[in-house]
């Protein structure tokens, strides 16, 4: 998965544990791709060392845990089984340490906070430390992908120059948003819950709207009216609303160091 449908560098795998250089481009592809191959919820490679196309996911199949393999049947953990990975995004001249650390470091938030998640931490080269944690799988999201992907579908947008998709909506969001979020990180005591999810959809729909261009294509139309409630429901599987807000502002962060050519879908 790592080297042979993916560019990046394995540096060991052994028992559930692994450990690999990634581009930036792949991370949350390759995140996705070793999370679902450790249940089963996509087909194995076809061989060892050769460059394959990565598989459809689908976390909502109905799948046995068995897998075929060049013929052979091969055993995953099963349906039931889950993974939680720990992701450093940093430059090239952070100190190996110091990436590693914090690669280890969200694993273990990844666990302390439910289990079966991604959790990234973006090193920047100012010192600004972003953390954001995501599960793969939730009740509020019935999508193949599950809530990460709705997130690789918006950095994906963004870098789609044919949509005339702008990423301003997102700083402004924050910067709506943020002021209002208790001490537990979701939105203060004034709010209902039902409130203030109808506050945060309809923020997220009126900005993406006011973010795309008045002559954008169809399609980029059709993103603007559906994504909105895909990240309401991705919102709804995240602890917090601050925490929303930081995978958001490392989505952000993934759209402006990415190429459009580089970002590959799960």
């Amino acid at each position: 998965i790592v080297e042979s449908e993916h560019n990046g560098t394995l540096v060991y795998a052994g028992g559930d544990d692994v450990l690999a250089f990634v581009p930036l481009s792949e991370a949350l592809d390759v995140a996705l791709h070793l999370r679902a191959a450790f249940s089963g919820h996509r087909p194995l490679p076809v061989s060892d060392g050769e460059a394959d196309a990565p598989p459809e996911i689908d976390f909502e199949a109905d799948v046995s845990g068995f897998r075929r393999r060049n013929g052979r049947v091969v055993t995953t953990l099963g349906p039931t089984a889950s993974a939680s990975v720990g992701l450093a995004v940093a430059h090239y001249k952070t100190p190996l340490g110091e990436v590693l650390s914090a690669a280890r470091g969200m694993e273990k938030r990844a666990k302390e906070t439910g289990r079966n998640r991604l959790a990234v931490a973006l090193l920047k080269r100012s010192g600004e430390r972003t953390d954001g944690v995501v599960p793969f799988q939730d009740v509020s999201v019935s999508e193949p992908r599950g809530p990460v992907g709705i997130f690789q579908d918006l950095v994906r947008a963004l870098t789609d120059e044919g949509l005339a998709l702008s990423p301003s909506f997102i700083r402004t969001l924050q910067q709506e948003l943020r002021p209002l979020l208790g001490e537990d990180g979701d939105l203060g005591g004034n709010f209902a819950p039902d409130d203030a999810e109808t506050l945060v959809k309809s923020e997220i729909k009126r900005l993406m709207r006011r973010s795309i261009d008045a002559d954008a294509p169809d399609r980029g139309r059709a993103f603007v009216k559906e994504m909105p409630g895909r990240l309401v429901n991705a919102c709804d599987a995240i602890d917090s609303v601050g925490t929303f807000l930081d995978v958001l502002d490392v989505s952000l962060f993934l759209q402006r160091k990415t190429a459009r050519s580089d970002v590959r879908p799960a």
